[in-house]
């Protein structure tokens, strides 16, 4: 070991790192686009339901944006039950917490974009000292080491992860568990060393603030029973009892909402039915290394992240293997045991029955552990020396053991400044893919005289879209649902208006523009029979998200 005089500098190092990943995850939170998700978000926290928004737009006829617009201000009259009854009805695969806690957030500074990212951004904090806190419990207190070097490593390595900045910018729950899932990892390793009645209620207290705020909190449950009873320790009887007692008093606490998705489990199936789409399993491949490896670099620049993702890929494999062989079972298993079950629970049905179960988000648990994996690692080459080893190791042989912790500190960290300074500045990333192309559509629009936007798109597109243009744009709305059960809307009806209501001097007069991301071929097919037989207008493609077009110019058709 060296001694900790020798790590005064480093740490100064960790604290200006620290400083930049706070201060990264504050920057340009206005001018991102407000996704489809996160316009959910704000209409759960408003107190209105889908079924309700859209209803008043199908019947407004020609209104303008700042008519979507309402629906993610809060209601006038709505209360807390208001927003739990929106989720409870049509969103109930999302516990209430980070929703009742941003409406009171809302309720106090406003509704604007930059508040409500700021309330989860600020919420995304909670992660940086329970990492400090889990690093130090699962290392130092085990002896692993013997210093809280191995604190400050993991407080770096998740300050400018690029894949927990895009979480923390973001107008969903999921910043807020990042913390919940080492705060739970914390308490539970304090609990087991403390033995005391208020360890084991801080642990009761942590899983149950993380039941109700994502429901695969029970995954981290189950991987924690699994190192309480196979840790390779054995505890006195009253340990496993305090244990069971605290994660059933967890449970017990959250069996109000677990109610709520018993009854609801066929519109849950409804909503979450994309996770089960087929795709190729080379895709769900990509797809895996593209999610362990944006844990430390992520520059959509496609040659150049394959070439370094690559090399993120090894270093988490060897952090695994290092860990497996340099640490006793007690310590191995508590990083092994979620991506075990993280794995066996959603990566081997996507592998055998096809599926998207595995997005970063939904395996949060797993990607943290690696993180421990790779505090572990970086800490034991910055402090260790190992005689027995000189000279033989086959990671790097040609560079001395300190030399490559420096070396691989230093890759991990600029690769997280370089990939969090270029998120920032990004009015997009890949974590918004379903409106990638918003700055497009919203520049096309804004540049057009006379514009009036028709859509028959679904709502969540119509919240994102309304952030993006003026507020006065006229529109003509027939939303479709996403999560409520409303029949899907006629094309024809859109159609006929530019017959009945808008003669052909009118149309010359005007730049119609349709508005439609990601639509099937069935869609595809009635809108080109709805409009190759109109008597005014052709459709023109303006705008293209990946291979499908998303906004079409209606033009006049020649006399």
């Amino acid at each position: 070991m060296k001694p900790l005089t020798k790590f005064s500098g480093m740490r100064f190092l960790f604290i200006i790192v620290l400083v930049m990943g706070i201060c990264f995850r504050f920057t340009n939170l206005g001018t991102k686009v407000y996704w489809y998700d996160e316009g959910f978000t704000s209409l759960r926290i408003a107190g209105f339901t889908e079924a309700t928004a859209v209803e008043t737009l199908r019947q407004a006829g020609e209104t303008t944006v700042a008519a979507i617009q309402q629906f993610q201000t809060i209601k006038p009259g709505s209360t807390f039950r208001h927003t739990l009854q929106s989720l409870a009805a049509e969103d109930p695969q999302h516990p209430p917490l980070f929703y009742t806690l941003a409406r009171f957030w809302a309720q106090v500074f406003g509704t604007n974009i930059e508040v409500i990212r700021g309330f989860a951004a600020i919420a995304s904090l909670l992660a940086l000292p329970a990492m400090f806190w889990f690093c130090r419990e699962l290392f130092v207190e085990t002896g692993v080491f013997q210093t809280n070097l191995v604190s400050w490593v993991g407080v770096a390595v998740i300050a400018v992860s690029p894949l927990h900045l895009l979480y923390a910018q973001e107008a969903r729950q999921y910043g807020l568990w990042t913390g919940l899932i080492l705060l739970g990892n914390a308490t539970l390793l304090y609990a087991l060393r403390q033995r005391t009645i208020a360890s084991w209620v801080a642990y009761g207290i942590a899983m149950a603030v993380g039941f109700y705020t994502f429901l695969f909190t029970g995954l981290l449950a189950i991987a924690h029973a699994i190192y309480v009873f196979a840790g390779g320790r054995l505890h006195p009887r009253r340990v496993y009892l305090s244990f069971g007692m605290a994660l059933l008093s967890s449970i017990g606490v959250a069996l109000p909402w677990f109610a709520v998705v018993w009854r609801q489990l066929q519109q849950i199936h409804t909503v979450t039915g994309w996770t089960t789409a087929a795709q190729p399993l080379t895709g769900l491949l990509r797809n895996w290394f593209k999610a362990h490896s944006r844990l430390i670099f992520d520059t959509e620049i496609r040659f150049v992240d394959a070439a370094v993702q690559c090399l993120v890929l090894l270093l988490l494999v060897y952090a695994i293997f290092h860990l497996g062989r340099h640490t006793p079972r007690q310590v191995w298993l508590f990083v092994v045991a979620p991506m075990a079950v993280t794995a066996i629970g959603l990566m081997l049905p996507d592998l055998l029955l096809g599926g998207m179960r595995t997005i970063p988000r939904y395996i949060l648990p797993y990607l943290l552990s690696l993180q421990g994996a790779i505090a572990y690692l970086l800490t034991w080459k910055l402090t260790h020396t190992p005689p027995s080893i000189a000279g033989k190791q086959w990671f790097l042989p040609f560079l001395p053991v300190q030399n490559q912790g420096n070396l691989i500190l230093g890759f991990v960290l600029l690769c997280g400044i370089i990939s969090s300074s270029l998120i920032v500045q990004a009015p997009t990333w890949w974590v918004k893919s379903h409106n990638r192309e918003m700055p497009a559509i919203a520049q096309t629009i804004q540049a057009a005289q006379n514009p009036l936007v028709i859509s028959d798109a679904e709502l969540g597109d119509l919240l994102s879209l309304s952030h993006a243009l003026d507020p006065t744009i006229p529109v003509l709305l027939q939303p479709r649902c996403y999560t409520c059960g409303l029949p899907d809307p006629q094309l024809s009806t859109l159609a006929d208006f530019l017959v009945s209501d808008r003669p052909a001097e009118k149309i010359t007069n005007q730049t119609l523009f349709f508005y439609h991301p990601r639509g099937h071929d069935d869609w595809t097919h009635e809108f080109q029979q709805q409009f190759e037989n109109h008597p005014h207008v052709q459709p023109k493609v303006l705008v293209m998200e990946g291979q499908d077009p998303s906004l079409w110019q209606l033009v006049p058709k020649p006399s």
